[in-house]
């Protein structure tokens, strides 16, 4: 009697091989805790960051940058380096906050070791992290302003200092690769009123859907904090005002 159906938001996401032979993969969005947290970078091979870390979107259209004369997107694939003091205080993985790392993440005691094993520049890698250490000792990120935006300040319960800047300095060090993953959203197709769409496409009457069981239609080059909330709650309130007109 319905009809779902897909729509994809660019998210990044890293893969964690398995520990053990014919285990499985763990595949998991680095948009929310990883990259927002301090203590952590993005960078892309050639060992420079490229965007503000906790504003995806700013992210995204550096990923589909594309340079003509390398015939390249020189920020894909990206990278996550984190050291050990964020593992005592943050989520890695979705495992507890200071929970081991899985043996299949790279790791080394020092940044070029790591650049290494990540197929990373080495030496340019060092001077970056060299870089952001300082500004976060200035409080000021004067490359990519991370944690500046409006709306990553009021998330936050921290006050008179950027609450999204640590030091990258304590070893061992981690990374790991991160590329664009879909965020899918399938559910029931809904028109405008949030009324349910039959399969013939015409609404079904009183059967209405809102939230994360009805497929999200809304296009942008990246998720914004709370779409989820701002969508189902718009789609209600459309739907109850249908409802309360007899429509």
């Amino acid at each position: 009697m319905h009809k779902t159906e897909n729509s994809l938001l660019v998210m990044l996401a890293y893969v964690i091989p398995p520990e053990t032979p014919g285990g499985k993969a763990t595949c998991v969005r680095a948009g929310i805790v990883e990259l927002c947290s301090p203590h952590t970078i993005l960078v892309n091979r050639y060992g420079r960051r490229f965007a503000d870390e906790t504003f995806f979107q700013g992210i995204v259209p550096q990923l589909r940058l594309f340079d003509p004369a390398r015939h390249e997107y020189p920020n894909l694939p990206a990278y996550l380096i984190f050291d050990a003091q964020y593992l005592r205080k943050y989520s890695f993985a979705n495992r507890p906050v200071g929970g081991t790392v899985p043996d299949t993440v790279a790791r080394a005691g020092s940044l070029p070791g790591l650049a290494e094993k990540l197929g990373i520049d080495r030496e340019q890698l060092a001077n970056t992290v060299r870089r952001f250490n300082g500004f976060v000792q200035a409080g000021t990120d004067d490359d990519f302003h991370r944690g500046e935006h409006q709306w990553r300040l009021a998330a936050s319960a921290a006050r008179g200092a950027n609450p999204s800047l640590g030091t990258i300095e304590e070893p061992p060090f981690y990374g790991i690769e991160l590329h664009p993953a879909g965020g899918a959203s399938v559910g029931l197709l809904t028109d405008f009123d949030g009324r349910v769409i039959h399969h013939r496409r015409h609404p079904i009457p009183g059967l209405y859907a809102s939230g994360t069981v009805a497929a999200a239609t809304e296009q942008g080059i990246g998720y914004q904090a709370g779409l989820s909330l701002a969508s189902a709650m718009t789609f209600s309130y459309l739907a109850v005002r249908h409802m309360l007109d007899g429509q």
